[in-house]
């Protein structure tokens, strides 16, 4: 992974996507449009997946500084995200 450009872009690559685990919340079960999350050291990222046409996107929030280790508590299966800043656009490089 690499972190943003002036545009607000992350660049990563597909074998880094690749590695992550995403996990579905509870509450985006069963809906056309699937997003499903996972983490890494420095924040979270989504994807969202179309089944009507099999398009995917990657979006990355960061972690903020002040966050407590609470805060940045992952349970998706609880539907809690961690504490995080601005989604960005994810580039596949």
């Amino acid at each position: 992974m690499t972190k943003t450009d002036k545009h607000k872009t992350i660049k990563a690559t597909q074998e880094y996507i690749g590695s992550l685990r995403f996990w579905m919340m509870p509450q985006d079960g069963g809906q056309i449009v699937e997003v499903t999350y996972a983490v890494d050291e420095d924040g979270v990222w989504s994807r969202t997946c179309d089944r009507s046409d099999r398009s995917q996107s990657y979006h990355f929030a960061a972690y903020p500084a002040s966050a407590t280790e609470e805060q940045l508590q992952f349970e998706p299966q609880n539907g809690k995200l961690p504490k995080h800043n601005k989604w960005h656009r994810v580039s596949i490089v």
